[in-house]
């Protein structure tokens, strides 16, 4: 057997090993999409505690995902399709994850009647982490000057409100 037909050998080794462990501890990318950076956060665990080398997770990630987001994958460039970070990237910014997404998501989050207060809260946690996230939260002080800054900007007339953005991006 020749170098190159050794070295693919491995791989596929490799691919059908870490694929399986894998298997055993993520499950199928969520319907809701602001669920998906929680998603990938624990896909992201799972790979780092089972040592899934960064080559792989990418490839191996794929047929976790939504129907949708495997079309998605299939016309991105291969260089972004088969790199873990730039696909997912790619794939937050094709469904509009925003800071504006999650702090509605948030606001407007009804419990469903067939799930517990505690799954509810778990989604609220959730969506509101991804919305501190998005705004690079990360202190008391950080959280404070949000809360203020979103309520001063409701109480901002919708002519202001341009001029804000278009002047402060």
């Amino acid at each position: 057997m020749n170098e190159k037909a050794k070295k693919y050998g491995n791989v596929v080794k490799q691919l059908k090993q870490f694929g399986d462990a894998l298997a055993q501890v993520i499950g199928f990318q969520p319907d809701d999409v602001t669920d998906l950076p929680s998603y990938f956060q624990g896909v992201e665990a799972q790979c780092t505690k089972l040592d899934v080398p960064a080559t792989y997770q990418a490839r191996l990630l794929h047929k976790y995902l939504a129907p949708k987001f495997r079309a998605l994958c299939s016309r991105m460039d291969p260089k972004v399709r088969d790199d873990y970070v730039q696909m997912k990237n790619a794939i937050l910014k094709e469904y509009g994850l925003t800071a504006k997404c999650f702090l509605d998501k948030f606001n407007t989050l009804k419990k469903n009647t067939r799930k517990t207060y505690v799954m509810f809260l778990s989604k609220l946690k959730n969506i509101l982490t991804q919305y501190l996230t998005s705004r690079s939260v990360t202190t008391f002080d950080g959280l404070r000057s949000l809360l203020l800054s979103d309520r001063i900007m409701s109480a901002l007339t919708e002519h202001c409100l341009k001029n804000v953005f278009v002047n402060g991006k």
